[in-house]
């Protein structure tokens, strides 16, 4: 798939909001629990599948500046966000793309649990539930309102020809 100037520029910029909203939020951003509001871009995956792109490289950079452990968070938190990216390229609804995170998540969860010496199912339910919040009711609820604003769909160049109609 060849990339254009604009692509290029479309995923540097989902890139670029995600890590601000990341370090926007620093105190909720890490460790157990976090609650990362930037998660519920990775949605943007639904609409456009190169938005995926900018999403992982986000998490890679975002994942970066982890205070804890940023390389093991840039490997496995990058892993996680990659495998839901895939997953959701591949599925026809919002609400189940929007579940393909919180699954993955567990990654994150093991990840937290063996870097932080934290009990395992205090860990799970705090990320695992925040996941859930952020993508299955934030992320959710905002990308539903937002797709039936045809102006979004434009901008944002959606390629679900069932949506444009």
């Amino acid at each position: 798939m060849k990339k254009t100037i604009r692509d290029i520029a479309d995923i540097g910029i989902v890139a670029a909001l995600y890590v601000a909203l990341t370090l926007a939020l620093y105190p909720l951003s890490y460790g157990s629990p976090q609650f990362r509001i930037s998660e519920c871009l990775v949605l943007l995956t639904y609409y456009r599948k190169k938005y995926g792109i900018g999403v992982t490289i986000g998490v890679l950079i975002a994942n970066f500046f982890n205070p804890e452990f940023a390389l093991v968070d840039m490997i496995f938190g990058t892993l996680s966000t990659a495998i839901a990216v895939i997953l959701i390229c591949f599925t026809k609804k919002l609400f189940i793309a929007s579940i393909w995170p919180v699954l993955t998540s567990v990654i994150v969860v093991f990840e937290v649990w063996y870097m932080l010496d934290l009990p395992f199912w205090l860990t799970f339910a705090e990320i695992v539930g925040s996941m859930f919040i952020i993508d299955c009711v934030i992320g959710y609820i905002t990308f539903r309102l937002l797709q039936k604003n045809k102006g979004f769909l434009k901008v944002i160049r959606c390629e679900r020809k069932e949506l444009l109609e």
